[in-house]
């Protein structure tokens, strides 16, 4: 079913480009949250394709004296989150991902606030679909801060139409714009 569901969320964002004003008023709701307000540290990723973008937040977080943090892959599925600055280098993914190249590397325990990316998620469990990798669901096991997702509304399910397992890790909250 999660296979299934993610197909079909992932054509729904190819054919519905996000507007500008919804993406304003995501970035807004985010912002003026107490997660973000309260947060010195926040990990996030850099968006490619027809994920909702994150390069306005990553912006304004610095923007505002935060710490924004990015994932870098490793071995087996595990990542760790390394400082984004002006210097920082990039390189692409095998996957399209960009990800940091050196830079300097922030324990788990030092991130205040994760926004965990995903493909759906279910509104009444936080629960997520995510590509199907299981990276951010292992580098969440044992972390223990705020998470939230962002979220176009098709995105997000008011109850869970598919099956868990040990694994997955919900996230604390779901931001959705109007659109």
């Amino acid at each position: 079913m999660k296979t299934v569901i993610r197909t079909q969320v992932l054509a729904r964002l190819h054919e519905n480009p996000f507007s500008a004003q919804g993406q304003r008023n995501l970035l807004q709701k985010v912002l003026d949250s107490p997660q973000w307000q309260r947060a010195q540290t926040i990990g996030i990723t850099l968006s490619f394709g027809v994920e909702i973008p994150t390069q306005p937040l990553i912006t304004a977080g610095q923007g505002s004296g935060k710490r924004m943090v990015i994932p870098k892959t490793g071995p087996q599925r595990q990542m760790e989150f390394v400082v984004l600055s002006s210097q920082t280098g990039l390189q692409r993914t095998k996957f399209g991902v960009l990800e940091p190249v050196g830079g300097t590397v922030v324990s788990k325990s030092q991130i205040d606030l994760m926004v965990v990316p995903g493909i759906a998620f279910c509104l009444a469990t936080g629960q997520r679909i995510g590509y199907g990798g299981g990276y951010f669901d292992r580098y969440l096991r044992d972390y223990r801060q705020n998470t939230i997702a962002l979220a176009r509304p098709f995105q997000v399910f008011p109850t869970q139409e598919w099956r868990s397992n040990r694994f997955d890790i919900p996230v604390h909250q779901i931001f959705t714009s109007e659109e």
